[in-house]
């Protein structure tokens, strides 16, 4: 990403995650306007829902990252809390979750999150506990990405077209990009090609949270939709996106979106009969080796 600062104002609010922009002031009613929130779920509503994000110590002595995702709710089932508590600071908002799971033994809280309720959270591992873990072994060979080369003699290996665009500063202007992600870490990637030039679709849902206050960076010279893949004109509409597309960025958890059709190969069946390849980028937070590679994560 990149950042712009235009100048420091040693009087101003003190601003950080939890507060942001005053809303009914100015610049918070613009803010509003063009980027609505989509906080369903109150993920910070309140000290008790955004306390269920953090690092608390496990019954065994380890230490355990807690995640409440884009809706604290299930976090919060798992270990018995209710959804909402009133609580007079952040600190004081700690304390429920540090005694209920100060009474579960780390390995259990990772089951319980990972796999009874589909949670992000994870063991806090040292680099060497990492490192020497089946996952890690599993993963050891791999760098920040990996190309997976699927052949196809009818495609030919070709550049995109080029446009009026098309320059040593925007060396990817022609390039058509479809953005199917969701809050931080996949629209990333898609924001940078955007920066380069690049054509980019992002395709959200409109019944899912999403992270709306960092839309006005991470949306960057994109063109945004709402598509709901369970409506079936919707997921066509999705699907002839991808169709006229070079590249295709997706960021959610492995299989999620192969029952639409929208997996790496359903992807590619949809251009298996055109004249060039696609692209798809496809990011993870554990990787696609290894015993974890299922989770949810951040």
């Amino acid at each position: 990403m990149s950042t712009l600062l235009w100048e420091i104002d040693h009087e101003g609010v003190k601003a950080n995650l939890f507060n942001g922009v005053d809303p009914n002031s100015e610049n918070g009613k613009l803010l509003a306007k063009w980027f609505p929130s989509t906080d369903i779920h109150r993920l910070q509503g309140t000290h008790h829902r955004a306390s269920c994000t953090n690092v608390y110590e496990t019954k065994d002595g380890r230490y355990f990252h807690k995640h409440g995702s884009m809706n604290p709710d299930p976090s919060l089932d798992s270990i018995g809390l209710p959804h909402d508590m009133d609580q007079p600071s952040v600190e004081a908002s700690w304390n429920p979750f540090i005694e209920k799971i100060g009474k579960i033994e780390s390995d259990d809280m990772q089951r319980i999150a990972s796999d009874e309720y589909k949670q992000a959270g994870t063991i806090c591992w040292t680099r060497e506990e990492y490192k020497n873990s089946e996952h890690g072994k599993a993963n050891a060979h791999v760098g920040l990405f990996e190309i997976r080369h699927h052949p196809n003699n009818t495609q030919i290996a070709i550049w995109w077209p080029e446009t009026e665009q098309t320059s040593p500063k925007r060396p990817l202007a022609g390039l058509k990009i479809v953005d199917i992600t969701r809050v931080i870490a996949a629209p990333t990637i898609a924001r940078g090609l955007a920066e380069l030039g690049a054509s980019v679709m992002r395709i959200t849902p409109p019944h899912l949270q999403d992270y709306s206050s960092l839309h006005c960076d991470l949306n960057w010279e994109k063109w945004n939709t709402h598509l709901d893949f369970r409506d079936k004109d919707d997921l066509e509409k999705a699907k002839e996106l991808i169709r006229d597309a070079d590249v295709v960025v997706t960021g959610y958890r492995p299989g999620v979106l192969d029952k639409y059709g929208l997996g790496n190969d359903g992807i590619r069946e949809l251009v298996k009969d055109r004249s060039r390849g696609i692209i798809i980028a496809r990011e993870n937070c554990y990787g696609w080796h290894g015993t974890w590679s299922y989770r949810s994560g951040w």
